[in-house]
């Protein structure tokens, strides 16, 4: 081998062997793997011979050598490629060195080096990327990190330097000290490690929170006396960062309540008396906790243990009680109930309540007692217990009914007014008595001042006994009728009431019938109200009517009318002679024919006036419309007196109120419209149109037939506004 010159790989123009990675030294971190190749660069590969890798202390690395280092490798690729490459696996300090690369080329010794150097990257081993410090305190942020060589750390902040001229801050080589600390601080900070010889640079970003402890502001109600059975929130509130959580203690056995909302409201849906007592609201943080109580004291609505309803007769003294349970002790009244029954503390029937302790010394239990003085039958009714108690400004009341139950007499005031029933033929009537009594009466009916009672046969029936009894009759003598009495019966006393039964019998004979009005076709009658009318109201009035010198009544016309008229005979002929009778009837029948008379008919003539009906408010002078631009003109439709109407004529006028004139109304003459209405017998109203709002007009209203103008019918109107 002496023989043999000795090339370092060092020319580009002569054999060498190539080193790759190319840089040198190689810094590689510890614990990678990593390869160093060796290639050799010759004109002809086939000459290259023992092409081989030497370890730091110059030992081949063959095949022995890898079986004690088992964590290098070869790839021997020297008789095809010119090229050995050494693998090494998870490198640690025992690989740091310089190796060598050698070979045999045309009786030269090609050679190169490498060195190896290890190094350990960069770690944050302690570097939590959430860190937080109570406001005020002095805090490290911790960034403690490990490299080999060292590491360089800078602080940033939102991008920029954290200023090392500021006195609060203080750099240490485990982290970042801030004294004194503020809520400005708060916020998202870096740690950024560089290693210049191997230019590796990492950053932990760090979350810094300044927290504060807890404090409970307040704790509250709507009131600390709180009604048992209502829903209850008590709030919580606290400060603090981060926000705190509130939890309920129970201070009595220091139970944490699990009927709390998300914002720290304690809620009671129904509070019961065993709710009452002590609570503390908790509020905690990571920066610790602060706490704060309140006191609920539970009010019991009043309970109404016991009523004792009463019964008194009238004119006596009784009382009406109720036993209250109460803590405070509670207002009790009783008062009859009404509409006004419980806005007073003095009831109505002038009495008030007398109050004391229950007498079964019940505790927090209390008598109330409304004393009655000569008790009345008004007094009888329902009544009102009522307990209150004073909570938080409110009202807590219960209520109880009561019952006076007031016992009298039989009377008959409900039909002590019907003292007379009436009826005809064989047509069956009820008798009926109606007994007011406390307890209820027993009625028995009796004929007149018979002391036989009445017990059911043909003609008569009873329907119930009390409080309320029919005796039917069905007269089929003239025997029944007469004077009955029922009489009531109770505990307390009897009753007694007559009624009178009596016949009715159809209207007397019509005596003298004035005639009203007399025209050419028509006669209006007028009959006398002083007639005897057989116990029952007159129901209508029948006429007949002979012409000329006829005389056979069976012969007649009629007419009937119902009662109320008006009483009109029509489509009489003109200078004709009528003989007329009439008669009354009513549900009895008809009575005999009478009121004869005689009616000479005049000439045919004009017809008679068409009255205006629309309705006029008393003292006034015109006819208000409801119509702003219209008036409804409503008439009755007059008698043709012979000749038939062929027409009305409407006339109407504008007017101006004038107090001066007899009327009160001045009329424009001038501008007066006229209308014909074509006569129909069934058409009794008329519109009347394109006037002027809230205006004075004078209608004027004719009939007309073959022989003239009626008697004209004239009103006052005023139209509505728009």
């Amino acid at each position: 081998m002496s023989s043999q010159a000795i090339a370092p790989a060092n020319r580009a123009d002569e054999p060498k062997l190539e080193l790759l990675p190319k840089e040198n030294p190689i810094s590689k971190p510890k614990g990678e793997n990593f390869a160093l190749i060796c290639q050799a660069v010759v004109s002809n590969v086939a000459l290259v011979t023992n092409l081989r890798w030497l370890d730091p202390k110059n030992q081949t690395i063959d095949k022995n050598y890898l079986n004690v280092n088992r964590r290098l490798a070869l790839q021997d690729e020297s008789s095809a490629r010119g090229r050995i490459t050494l693998l090494i696996n998870t490198i640690s300090e025992n690989d740091v060195g310089q190796y060598t690369c050698t070979a045999e080329y045309n009786q030269q010794i090609l050679f190169n080096k490498k060195d190896v150097n290890i190094f350990r990257p960069i770690k944050f081993i302690d570097a939590n990327p959430e860190q937080s410090a109570k406001l005020g305190s002095s805090y490290k942020i911790v960034c403690k990190v490990e490299a080999d060589p060292s590491p360089q750390v800078t602080w940033m902040r939102n991008g920029q330097k954290v200023n090392n001229n500021n006195p609060r801050f203080t750099f240490d080589v485990d982290g970042l000290t801030i004294n004194g600390v503020q809520e400005s601080d708060d916020g998202g900070y870096s740690c950024e490690a560089v290693v210049p010889d191997t230019g590796e640079f990492k950053t932990q970003n760090i979350n810094f929170e300044v927290i504060s402890t807890p404090q409970v502001i307040a704790t509250e109600t709507s009131s600390p006396d709180v009604i048992e059975g209502e829903s209850v929130n008590v709030k919580c509130n606290a400060t603090g960062k981060p926000k705190p959580t509130i939890k309920w203690i129970s201070v009595r056995d220091g139970s944490v309540l699990p009927s709390v909302g998300v914002d720290g409201t304690l809620y009671f849906e129904r509070i019961a008396k065993k709710d009452g007592g002590q609570y503390k609201c908790v509020a905690a943080n990571k920066a610790g906790q602060d706490e704060k109580s309140i006191t609920l004291n539970i009010v019991s609505k009043p309970e109404i243990v016991e009523s004792v309803n009463a019964t008194v007769l009238v004119g006596k003294s009784g009382k009406l009680q109720c036993y209250v349970e109460g803590f405070p002790t509670p207002k009790i009244r009783i008062v009859k109930k009404g509409p006004n029954s419980q806005d007073t503390e003095t009831n109505e029937l002038g009495s008030q309540t007398l109050i004391k302790e229950d007498p079964k010394k019940r505790p927090n239990t209390y008598l109330a007692t409304l004393n009655l003085n000569n008790v009345q039958r008004s007094m009888d009714g329902l009544y009102e217990c009522i307990a209150v108690n004073e909570v938080a400004n409110k009202h807590v009341k219960t209520v109880s009914s009561l019952h006076l139950t007031v016992e009298f007499q039989p009377t008959f005031e409900k039909t002590a007014y019907v003292k007379e029933q009436i009826t005809w033929g064989t047509r069956a009537i009820n008798l009926t008595c109606i007994a007011e009594a406390i307890p209820n009466a027993s009625i028995e009916w009796f004929r007149g001042s018979n002391v036989n009672k009445i017990t059911p046969t043909g003609m008569y029936k009873i329907h119930g006994t009390g409080p309320k009894s029919d005796l039917e009759i069905t007269p089929n003598t003239k025997d029944v009728y007469g004077p009955y009495r029922c009489e009531a019966t109770n505990t307390h006393g009897r009753a007694s009431h007559t009624i009178t039964l009596n016949e009715a019998f159809p209207p007397q004979a019509i005596g003298a019938v004035e005639k009203s009005e007399v025209t050419a076709s028509s006669v209006t009658f007028r009959f006398a109200d002083s007639m005897y009318t057989g116990k029952l109201p007159i129901k209508g009035y029948s006429a007949q009517y002979l012409q000329d010198d006829e005389s056979d009544w069976n012969r007649a016309k009629e007419q009937t009318w119902p009662f109320g008229g008006p009483y009109v005979l029509r489509d009489l002929k003109p200078l004709g002679k009528y003989s007329f009778r009439f008669r009354a009837f009513n549900e009895a029948g008809s009575g005999a024919w009478g009121g004869f008379t005689d009616v000479q008919m005049p000439e045919i003539s004009s017809p008679s006036e068409p009255v205006i009906t629309n309705p006029i408010e008393p003292n006034e002078k015109y006819i208000k419309s409801t119509l702003a631009h219209q008036i409804a003109l409503k008439w009755t439709i007059p008698t043709n007196n012979g000749a038939d109407i062929d027409k009305y004529i409407v006339k109407y006028c504008p007017a101006q109120q004038d107090q001066n004139l007899q009327e009160g109304f001045f009329v424009s003459q001038e501008n007066c419209q006229t209308q014909d209405i074509p006569f129909n017998s069934y058409l009794s109203q008329y519109t009347v149109e394109n006037l002027n709002s809230k205006s004075f007009y004078r209608v004027e209203l004719t009939a007309h037939n073959n022989i003239g103008f009626s008697k004209a019918s004239q009103r006052f109107f005023l139209t509505s506004g728009t």
